[in-house]
């Protein structure tokens, strides 16, 4: 019984490991020519939560500051964002999109979400509801685990 809980437990993480470098890999080239899925992810929080500091992204999305300075370098550079700097403290800059960031991210989120809808559109509802289910008891245990860490 363990031997085959072992099997199983490896063959999901596989699985797992699997689903997401292909859903990473597909996104990022549907999103080819406009930004990068990591830069899309920066596009959406930015749309969603306003004008924010790279230090909070970085802390967002747990990456360290020069991945969230170069990825941001990129997005400057095509127009979607802008960099003031803070009133609060000069030595810090605040990202805000443009016009066109915003644009772009809703272009890409449609994009994504078609993408995603053809993905899993094999699955029931019930198939969904049922591996949302799982995947949040999942990580209830990691963050548990987390916390008395």
């Amino acid at each position: 019984m363990p031997q085959e809980r072992d099997q199983l437990t490896y063959r999901l993480e596989e699985q797992m490991r699997i689903i997401l470098r292909t859903l990473r890999r597909e996104l990022n080239r549907l999103f080819e020519g406009t930004a990068t899925r990591s830069e899309f992810f920066i596009l959406r929080s930015l749309s969603e939560n306003g004008p924010q500091r790279p230090t909070l992204l970085a802390e967002q999305f747990e990456l360290a500051t020069s991945q969230v300075t170069a990825l941001t370098d990129r997005l400057y550079k095509a127009g979607f964002v802008t960099r003031t700097r803070s009133t609060d403290d000069r030595r810090s800059i605040v990202l805000a999109l443009t016009e066109e960031g915003e644009s772009a991210f809703r272009e890409l989120e449609i994009v994504r979400r078609k993408y995603l809808q053809d993905r899993f559109g094999t699955l029931t509802e019930e198939e969904l509801n049922a591996m949302v289910l799982v995947f949040d008891k999942i990580l209830l245990t990691m963050d548990e685990e987390a916390i008395s860490s």
